[in-house]
């Protein structure tokens, strides 16, 4: 089995991909929608503990917050559409701007928010922000594009509101933030269906590392869908991107991967690049009696050439 962490931009190298029984990856492409290879959300950090809905939407202060740096990609337009409905919380952590806030009081700003908006991160629809904010029971705004419902292709039907444009997030929020017992009913459609997927997730990637080892180890691999050799086409929209740190969760119960996983395949594949990404282990949280052991699972890391989400 191959666990690929932190392909944000898509770096290609997926070559190497022909080589493992099965792969299980996140940031999710068109491209791996094929039989052996299992695409999953990006998941929380470690430190938000067990998913709980502390507050209903009338007890919570704020009506919306973002923590983060807000001057890359969508984000200027997100912070512009909704800056008028009030209370909000906007901790700006661009350069020159605020210091990061510690983990708890993040932690504790999202369990006090109605709706946390997820706008991209330096490349990806996909962020840590989105599965955090349903952790603490907040209602998560995501986007999408035009030609492209990434969270829907990813995780199949959900809840949570959506929109191609942050004008149209900021006309659903003013028109249901009055009106509590909507707000309750959303907060908790999300709440639910984030119990239940995190739980779906589990049985499916338990089967996955089921699968029944090949009889024949030197045969030739004509079971797995077979990758392209070399890199892939680039999509030159994410260049303009700078790139996002690395993130690495602690080994706690619920981690895929620990840092040493990380250090290994550093170790194991060299030095990256100037401007690569490092390698990250993605913390999906811990669940009442659910343990996952992943036998021969690898960790690679990223060479360059890109394939457009969607393509």
């Amino acid at each position: 089995m191959l666990l690929h962490l932190s392909d944000e931009a898509y770096d290609g190298g997926y070559d190497i991909y022909r080589n493992f029984r099965g792969v299980f990856r996140n940031y999710w492409s068109a491209t791996f929608d094929r039989p052996g290879v299992l695409q999953f959300p990006l998941g929380y950090s470690a430190g938000f503990g067990r998913e709980q809905v502390e507050l209903g939407t009338e007890q919570r202060s704020k009506l919306w917050s973002f923590l983060g740096g807000a001057d890359k990609s969508s984000r200027p337009e997100m912070t512009q559409a909704l800056m008028p409905l009030t209370p909000n919380l906007v901790h700006s952590t661009e350069l020159g701007g605020l210091q990061p806030m510690s983990p708890l009081s993040y932690t504790q700003i999202l369990r006090d928010s109605v709706f946390v908006p997820c706008p991209m991160g330096n490349v990806n629809l996909d962020s840590f922000r989105v599965y955090e904010a349903l952790q603490c029971g907040a209602i998560p705004i995501l986007e999408r594009r035009t030609t492209l419902d990434y969270f829907t292709r990813m995780m199949g039907s959900h809840p949570l509101p959506t929109f191609a444009d942050w004008s149209q997030a900021a006309r659903f929020i003013a028109a249901l933030r009055y009106d509590h017992k909507a707000l309750n009913s959303l907060q908790m459609a999300c709440f639910n269906w984030w119990v239940d997927y995190k739980k779906s997730c589990v049985l499916r990637w338990s089967f996955s590392l089921q699968l029944p080892q090949r009889k024949n180890p030197t045969a030739s691999r004509t079971g797995f869908a077979r990758f392209p050799a070399g890199n892939l086409p680039n999509c030159s929209a994410i260049r303009r991107y700078i790139p996002s740190h690395a993130v690495s969760a602690c080994s706690a119960s619920g981690c895929w991967a620990s840092t040493a996983c990380a250090r290994a395949s550093a170790s194991r594949f060299g030095q990256r690049q100037p401007g690569q990404r490092a390698l990250s282990a993605v913390f999906l949280g811990s669940l009442p009696n659910a343990s996952i052991t992943i036998p021969g699972v690898s960790t690679s890391g990223s060479t360059r050439g890109a394939p457009c989400p969607g393509t």
